[in-house]
């Protein structure tokens, strides 16, 4: 499988997850994993989880996606697409 389709179906499975069962995202996250939102960031699946739980709800489309391997057999995912915002 190549890098490409790797990341697209992590794309889709993160999304979709985000989307319908949030609480099930904290198992793709490490003690090692931030994030970064409106300047703020997170350190850790419990913090990630506890910032993302906050959020109302949201319904991601995505747009683009691009994929580029990395270092580590990693993967850099870049996306863009519109979100729903509480239905509108």
């Amino acid at each position: 499988m190549s890098f490409e389709q790797v990341g697209k179906q992590f794309v889709e499975h993160y999304y979709q997850t985000f989307d319908s069962q949030r609480a099930n995202l904290g198992a793709l996250y490490s003690a090692e994993s931030m994030l970064s939102y409106e300047g703020e960031q997170f350190l850790g699946s419990a913090s990630i989880m506890e910032k993302l739980n906050q959020l109302p709800s949201v319904q991601h489309k995505i747009i683009t996606f691009d994929a580029q391997p990395s270092f580590n057999n990693a993967i850099i995912a870049f996306v863009s697409g519109d979100l729903v915002i509480d239905g509108s």
